[in-house]
């Protein structure tokens, strides 16, 4: 499963029956023109989710979510998964951002702030390191919040909004639980 700037064109060129074996090009993301790029440009982009020893009929199902960060870094989300990566020379917290789906999901070690249509995870990340963050909760949230997620397993659950914020524990430890919490409350829930 890829995601990228350009096509994909795959080309079975050769098939030697004697040895079963297959010769062929797969290319990933291919540009249709030729393009001239400075030195610190991006000529284009490409995400790949491999799954060793997964039936190829299930990877469909899968999903790779691209969420947007700041210069110098990288975010891909996938079932029970977040991978990030900070290129920067610097350590920093990265802000990535996609569309609020149903569901607000927590990583173990991170802050998901939910505003409005507009998700972001927080992550700290040192200078050129990547972290692989667990899913521990899935919320069903009515409202804005912001949630904090301790690596050992804490979490709390911030009511960012003007009016009470009730939500719902979908996935992880209490789920099908019903919550809620009072405007500039913050509630421990893991």
């Amino acid at each position: 499963m890829f995601s990228g700037t350009g096509d994909a064109v795959y080309l079975n060129r050769h098939y030697y029956k004697p040895y079963r074996a297959i010769a062929d090009d797969l290319t990933l993301s291919r540009q249709a023109n030729g393009q001239a790029v400075r030195a610190g440009e991006e000529a284009g982009s490409l995400a790949a989710l491999i799954i060793p020893e997964q039936a190829h009929e299930d990877t469909p199902a899968c999903r790779l979510d691209v969420l947007t960060g700041p210069v110098q870094s990288a975010c891909l989300v996938t079932d029970d998964y977040l991978a990030a990566a900070n290129f920067a020379s610097d350590r920093r917290v990265c802000a990535f951002t996609r569309t609020r789906c149903e569901e607000v999901v927590v990583y173990a070690g991170a802050t998901v702030v939910a505003n409005g249509d507009t998700v972001r995870v927080d992550v700290p990340l040192n200078s050129g390191s990547a972290c692989l963050l667990a899913e521990t909760h899935s919320l069903r949230v009515d409202g804005d919040t912001r949630i904090d997620s301790t690596p050992d397993g804490g979490i709390f659950v911030t009511n960012t909004g003007t009016d009470g914020l009730a939500f719902e524990i979908t996935s992880g430890e209490d789920a099908a639980r019903h919550r809620s919490v009072d405007a500039g409350e913050t509630i421990r829930i893991g």
